[in-house]
């Protein structure tokens, strides 16, 4: 008999931190779950950690190192539950995530179920509450949202929902990604092809937030991203699709330039010798100047690609130290206001 839902856990030199996650799960008041553990290549001790859980709900999966997508595709392959859900292996759930979200689905014929999250940084928990109301979600707004990159409003990613295994089918995982935003490549698709979404009440994912520099490798694989979005949903008679990604690219590109930290210079200088004149015709485009993005952050954008590098690289610098100092202060007055 398939389970209700089946539970893909990606895991790659995690250590402790799935011992965590696969506690979570394992003692999740709904009990109708498989548990997929995809052991991406892990050179550390995390395969020994997840073979110490005796529970024959648990499946491993060995596979070769291949990146985040390809983890979750191979989990995604064996998967035999009514439903999927995708749980990243250094997060948690609290023990009524899947009941929740069952629920939700069962009860209202939803084949996209969403819920609220938990964002912890730096040891400080927060809520990020998604803008839309909780029951039936207008289709329409929400991929609204999502085209147009307002990830404060809501949560464009894969581990916060339950999918209708018959939905999840439509939608393939990006090969070609090995590093980023490989959930923002499908999210949208799944989004689109969803006959009924809808919102639990309520937050019930840890998500754990970590500083993580943007690199060449993973602004290579926004643009794939990017391009595979505009190229879908142009198709699908959305006539404004290469604006509104061109938007999100943007937004990449400025936290790459001016703020991700530590600074990179050997990794700006590849991103530079590859990508310079995309960047350039990016912000040449008239869908760049378009879109309603803050002026200055297009204005600093255009100007700086168009310098030379040794000035390029002077400017980087610069502006990743302000932002180090920036972020350290924001932390040290959030740790105030909690003691």
């Amino acid at each position: 008999m398939k389970p209700k839902i089946s539970v893909i856990i990606p895991c790659y030199n995690l250590g402790e931190k799935i011992e965590r996650c696969l506690n979570s799960v394992i003692n999740q008041s709904f009990k109708d779950i498989e548990i997929i553990v995809v052991n991406d290549g892990s050179t550390d001790n995390s395969l020994q950690l997840i073979q110490k859980f005796k529970d024959d709900r648990i499946v491993i999966v060995n596979k070769e190192n291949g990146g985040l997508p390809s983890a979750r595709k191979a989990g995604y392959e064996v998967a035999k539950g009514e439903y999927i859900s995708h749980i990243d292996g250094d997060d948690e759930v609290l023990p009524n995530f899947f009941e929740s979200l069952y629920k939700g689905a069962s009860e209202n014929n939803a084949d996209l179920v969403l819920s609220d999250a938990i964002f912890i940084r730096d040891g400080i928990e927060s809520i990020h509450k998604d803008s839309l109301q909780s029951g039936v979600v207008d289709k329409k707004k929400y991929l609204d949202d999502i085209l147009n990159a307002r990830y404060d409003r809501v949560l464009n990613s894969v581990w916060n929902k339950l999918y209708k295994k018959t939905l999840h089918d439509k939608v393939k995982f990006p090969v070609d990604i090995k590093f980023y935003a490989e959930d923002r490549c499908i999210i949208p698709k799944i989004a689109f092809f969803a006959e009924k979404i809808y919102k639990i009440d309520g937050a019930f994912y840890k998500y754990y937030l970590e500083r993580k520099q943007m690199t060449f490798l993973k602004l290579k694989d926004n643009f794939i991203v990017n391009e595979s979005l505009t190229n879908f949903f142009t198709k699908q008679g959305f006539n404004d699709a290469k604006t509104i990604f061109c938007k999100d690219s943007m937004r990449v590109m400025f936290h790459y330039f001016f703020i991700s930290t530590p600074f990179d210079k050997n990794d700006i200088k590849q991103t530079l010798k590859e990508y310079k004149s995309k960047i350039c015709e990016i912000t040449k485009s008239s869908e760049f100047k378009d879109y309603s993005l803050e002026k200055y952050k297009k204005f600093m954008l255009s100007i700086l690609i168009r310098l030379p590098n040794s000035v390029i690289l002077s400017i980087c610098a610069m502006s990743k130290t302000l932002a180090k100092f920036a972020i350290f202060a924001r932390n040290l007055l959030l740790r105030t206001k909690k003691s």
